[in-house]
């Protein structure tokens, strides 16, 4: 009998140490729980940290343009030559001339018996920039002829793209060796633009248009006209360039909308209970800021509520209001 009960405690100590040992484990298991939910958040927050890209608020101004293609048209006097020979001028492209003045002389053969060379001057018939480029438009497009302008035969000039006549040093009589463009009129500019843009364009409606010196110029549109390819307008140019007056065809950028102001990246934007603000970060914690979008051009946002110089986080689905960010 005495054996059955030394057995018996043995029995009994084996199970005590089977449960202390299962105790410490589920102790331990719940301390590691307990350790790693403490944990999570710092130990997200640092990965995320390293995650975050910052940008800095900039004041920009953001332009949305078209590409086409124009025509000018402007108020330009054709200056014949009177005599054949071999032309010299005394002006250069661009300069300013008065009405009388001789831009010129036209070396001929004279009528004398020994038939010396004899110069016969060329005069400015009015005031204006001098143009060596003639290109034989002069007469048909003209400002005060735009009543009787043929839409569909200018559209044509853009496949046609006609070459400046060359005026000098050869001169034929009556053919033309130059021009005096009005600089003190305006020019008017026939735009031409893929069909599927500028589709709420009006007439009076002003636009800033960027020629080939890429100066931003205002425009007022004065007619509106679509074919089956193009949108076709008719602006009149105001503060016109005097820069380019060898070619009539040049490439046009149609400015349709510009937004000034502090400027971030579109992808910052976070939209909270409908209104939309950006995280920036405020002594190492995430803070939401509310913006009012004035506009959208590419990757980027015009903003208000924002000053220019405030740091910003650029990707901002890694974050959230009041998460530390160190």
């Amino acid at each position: 009998m005495p054996r059955p009960r030394r057995n018996t405690k043995r029995n009994t100590l084996r199970k005590k140490t089977k449960g202390q040992i299962i105790r410490k484990k589920i102790l331990i298991i719940l301390l590691l729980v307990l350790a790693a939910g403490i944990m999570y958040h710092p130990i997200k927050n640092l990965a995320v940290s390293k995650l975050i890209q910052y940008g800095t608020a900039q004041w920009k101004v953001l332009e949305q343009s078209v590409v086409g293609e124009g025509v000018i048209i402007r108020d330009e006097t054709i200056i014949p030559a009177p005599v054949g020979g071999v032309f010299e001028p005394l002006v250069s492209e661009g300069e300013k001339v008065a009405a009388g003045r001789i831009i010129g002389y036209i070396k001929t053969q004279g009528a004398t018996e020994e038939g010396e060379l004899t110069k016969v001057p060329v005069q400015a018939p009015k005031a204006g920039l001098v143009s060596f480029h003639p290109d034989g438009l002069e007469e048909v497009l003209k400002p005060n002829l735009l009543g009787d302008l043929d839409w569909d035969k200018v559209s044509a000039l853009f496949q046609e793209n006609r070459a400046p006549v060359a005026g000098f040093p050869k001169a034929e009589k009556g053919k033309p060796i130059c021009k005096i463009v009005d600089n003190l009129l305006n020019p008017y500019l026939f735009i031409q633009c893929p069909q599927d843009t500028l589709a709420g364009v009006e007439k009076g409606q002003e636009m800033k248009v960027r020629l080939s010196d890429k100066v931003a110029t205002k425009t007022i549109i004065h007619e509106v006209k679509k074919s089956k390819e193009h949108n076709i307008l008719l602006a009149e140019v105001f503060d016109a360039p005097d820069s380019d007056l060898e070619s009539r065809f040049v490439p046009v950028q149609v400015i349709s909308h510009v937004y000034e102001g502090v400027t971030i990246l579109k992808e910052a934007l976070v939209n909270i209970n409908g209104e939309e603000g950006i995280y920036v970060p405020r002594k190492g914690i995430c803070k939401w800021v509310k913006v009012e979008v004035k506009g959208c051009i590419g990757e980027e946002a015009v903003v208000s509520g924002l000053d220019a110089g405030t740091e910003y986080i650029i990707n901002s689905s890694l974050v959230c209001q009041g998460q530390r960010l160190d």
